[in-house]
């Protein structure tokens, strides 16, 4: 669990949903660097752990323009047709839970998919455009479903 600031809420990350290597190299981060170190950010454990700042004290300013900065690279890593900005790539964190079929009630709330949605009506403009294929199979199990009632009741 971690406080947010900007919210004034405790937040979770439920890590059993993950890749199981996931957990391992978060344990392996914890305990060779942030645990020694005193480093209560996941976040700034990962960084300092794999040496993309080499310091325990890392100003948020600071990691906000490596981010920014590698976040606008991923347009040209990736090929992207448009520009990636850190507000961009939250929004993707809400497509992938409307990938992975996570109904958009549990991806709004606080219940360990990540970091919970103040506004919810921002998440479900992200949610809905980024889940066609979710609402296509939706619609396709309306319609079986429509075709189930109708030949039972001999229509």
């Amino acid at each position: 669990m971690r406080f947010e600031e900007k919210t004034q809420k405790w937040w979770q990350l439920s890590i059993v949903w993950l890749d199981e290597d996931i957990p391992k190299l978060l344990r392996e981060v914890y305990e060779e660097t942030a645990r020694p170190q005193g480093i209560d950010s996941v976040v700034k454990s990962i960084l300092v752990h794999y040496k993309v700042f080499n310091k325990k004290r890392i100003s948020v300013h600071e990691f906000r323009n490596w981010y920014s900065r590698w976040v606008r690279r991923l347009k040209e890593l990736l090929g992207l047709p448009w520009e990636m900005t850190p507000h961009r790539l939250r929004s993707a964190h809400i497509a992938i839970m409307a990938e992975l079929r996570i109904p958009m009630e549990m991806a709004l709330s606080n219940l360990g998919f990540g970091v919970g949605w103040e506004d919810a009506t921002t998440a479900v403009i992200f949610y809905l455009r980024f889940s066609q294929t979710l609402l296509r199979d939706y619609l396709q199990q309306a319609e079986e479903i429509k075709k189930r009632i109708l030949a039972e009741l001999g229509a």
